[in-house]
């Protein structure tokens, strides 16, 4: 498949080999890599929850097998149902900036996010530090939604990028839990919440 090939293509970067001691943080370690892999590369559904670890420890002379299981992210469908979805990748479909002092046309030329491009987690950091650096907000906030028009063929996102100024101020780069989102996932046994990704600059 695509993402075993892209997992064997990054190889040499894991943090677990064959004839290392056992060590459960270099195991949480590796499930993070993985995790990262995929979305560096576009699987904007992809989350260490979704990755297991299985321990085989019925080898003889002491050995462990290690084996890592990539399970497949359930999300709500446009009839609110929760179905498995297969990993596709995501891309951009739309940007939209909300902005109170400084002109639309001047946040897009430094936006390193663009419609047709691949999501990837490095974009938006990337267009973060870009408005950080003009100095003109107390508020940046980048969140992204799966658009209306996703398909099976197709898999989009809509960026909304929040631009204000405030007289307040706080820090803060999450990954935000919320019921109102289009797009959710199951994140836990207790419940079904909606996902939306968040990174956001508050100077209060």
């Amino acid at each position: 498949t695509a993402i075993a090939a892209l997992i064997a293509l990054h190889h040499d970067l894991a943090t677990v080999h064959t004839g290392d001691y056992y060590d459960q943080s270099a195991l949480l370690a590796e499930r993070t890599r993985l995790a990262n892999l995929l979305q560096y590369n576009g699987y904007y559904l992809a989350t260490p929850k979704l990755i297991h670890i299985a321990a085989d420890t019925t080898y003889a002379s002491l050995r462990v097998g290690i084996d890592f299981h990539i399970d497949q992210p359930r999300v709500r469908n446009e009839h609110q149902q929760l179905e498995t979805r297969p990993y596709q990748r995501y891309y951009i479909n739309s940007i939209t900036i909300d902005s109170n002092n400084v002109s639309q046309s001047t946040i897009r030329r430094i936006l390193t996010l663009h419609p047709g491009l691949l999501y990837t987690p490095l974009r938006t950091t990337s267009s973060y530090n870009a408005l950080l650096n003009l100095r003109n907000f107390n508020l940046i906030n980048i969140e992204y939604r799966e658009s209306p028009s996703s398909s099976d063929n197709a898999r989009l996102l809509d960026a909304h990028v929040r631009l204000h100024n405030s007289d307040q101020q706080r820090i803060s780069a999450s990954f935000e839990l919320t019921n109102a989102s289009p797009l959710s996932r199951e994140v836990s046994n207790s419940g079904i919440l909606g996902a939306e990704t968040v990174l956001q600059y508050q100077h209060r």
